[in-house]
């Protein structure tokens, strides 16, 4: 009959809780989360990760046009004379041909024509440098030929090199890739980085002694460490400890490690459980 174990009724009738019942007269016992100050850095990093993330989907890609296929050529065009190159497009949609040329010989020029799907397109006598750029959306899919034509010379050759490439849209997201994956990168260090700072703050007052326990995280293990009345202790507890408390020092305060690597302790006083971590 001395074990300290309330009434059915008075528990019934409390609205606490029957655990908060077993806390001995004179004694407070409260119970809280903080961050270390550590725990702040990765904050912040958590939060950097979000904009960035945010800021990276906010970003439209960049529209721009890269080389799809070449062909390249060099040779002489004799007099009355015309040479053609022709291109197969199965996709024409957001691209372009272009056309460049250097003509030496006579004056340099060249009558230019392109056979497209939908037409021949003259561009007529064109001096060097010839530039010809060509929407290919505008004509469809099919055979493009182009025309160099000198027919109209009758005595002088025309030397040429001649490059003609495809263009087709593609979408850049570099910058907005790059944004959100830093900002990945950010995020799972800054949100791993505050949950190993959460600590809990246990207050225990005993017979007007304040006993301050800080369960922290460790490298490899979690630790406690001990204020009483307002002065820190240097050691940092790792295993299970006992304290004598309270004004006549009458009372064994026990702090034990119980799950591995010391995640949950327990807290005992005279051997009566009053409160555990987390």
């Amino acid at each position: 009959m001395g074990e300290n174990i309330p009434s059915l009724k008075k528990v019934a009738e409390a609205k606490n809780s029957p655990e908060e019942l077993y806390i001995p007269k004179g004694v407070r016992f409260k119970k809280k989360t903080f961050l270390r100050a550590s725990g702040y850095v990765f904050l912040i990093m958590l939060v950097l990760g979000m904009v960035l993330i945010g800021y990276g989907a906010s970003l439209d890609p960049t529209v721009k046009y890269v080389v799809a296929d070449r062909w390249d050529k060099s040779w002489e065009l004799k007099p009355g004379y015309y040479n053609h190159h022709t291109w197969k497009l199965e996709s024409p949609h957001d691209a372009f041909l272009e056309i460049n040329a250097t003509v030496s010989g006579g004056n340099g020029d060249l009558d230019v024509y392109i056979d497209t799907p939908s037409g021949r397109v003259n561009y007529g006598r064109l001096t060097n440098p010839v530039h010809v750029t060509v929407n290919l959306s505008r004509y469809g899919v099919g055979e493009y030929t182009i025309y160099l034509d000198n027919s109209f010379s009758v005595v002088t050759s025309k030397y040429i090199t001649l490059h003609e490439a495809v263009y087709r849209k593609v979408q850049d997201t570099t910058d907005k890739d790059a944004y959100q994956a830093l900002g990945g990168i950010l995020m799972f260090v800054g949100f791993f980085g505050v949950l190993y700072t959460l600590s809990k703050r246990v207050i225990l007052e005993v017979d007007g002694d304040e006993i301050v326990m800080e369960f922290k995280s460790g490298l490899l293990k979690n630790y406690v460490e001990l204020t009483v009345n307002g002065f820190k202790l240097d050691q940092k507890i790792k295993g299970p400890v006992k304290f004598r408390v309270g004004q006549n020092e009458d009372k064994v305060l026990e702090i034990e490690p119980i799950v591995f690597l010391n995640l949950a302790w327990k807290i005992t006083l005279d051997g009566q459980f009053i409160g555990g971590v987390p």
